[in-house]
């Protein structure tokens, strides 16, 4: 019985000592460079995350999943680090991927996951792999034809 009641005890007291983080980090926009890639290209991704939130969080780990997609980062991971994120500010990022040389032409969601204080919080952003268009004649049977012969 005594050890219930220090239970209760401690977990009451650390609710009361532990401060409540009123953080809400967000991406806020994002733009491509170039807007649509190619198979094989490579697109700078530029992206704006913001703390919505009352208080400074920091250690915030921003990191695009590509573990699903046809992309591979290009001379960086595909995590950065924000040291401190004041609240109601935001940090720019820059990141640079490739599109892999197999890439289906299609729209493709990339997670962005955002941890920091033990939670993982995830928006999307999306990237538009097209494809060079071509035109192929096919001929099933010709005839020459020299003017004024019938």
């Amino acid at each position: 019985m005594k050890i219930k009641t220090l239970s209760i005890l401690l977990m009451i007291l650390a609710v009361i000592i532990m401060p409540a983080v009123n953080a809400d980090i967000a991406v806020e926009s994002f733009s491509l460079d170039p807007e649509t890639v190619l198979p094989g290209d490579e697109v700078s991704i530029d992206i704006s995350v913001k703390n919505a939130g009352d208080d400074t969080i920091k250690n915030v780990v921003v990191a695009l999943d590509l573990s699903d997609v046809p992309f591979a980062p290009v001379d960086s991971s595909n995590e950065k680090v924000i040291n401190e994120l004041e609240d109601r500010k935001h940090k720019d990022l820059h990141f640079r991927i490739r599109s892999l040389p197999g890439a289906e032409p299609s729209v493709y969601k990339i997670p962005v996951l955002m941890t920091y204080n033990g939670t993982t919080k995830t928006s999307m952003i999306s990237v538009e792999v097209s494809a060079d268009a071509a035109l192929d004649v096919i001929l099933d049977s010709s005839e020459i034809v020299k003017v004024g012969d019938q």
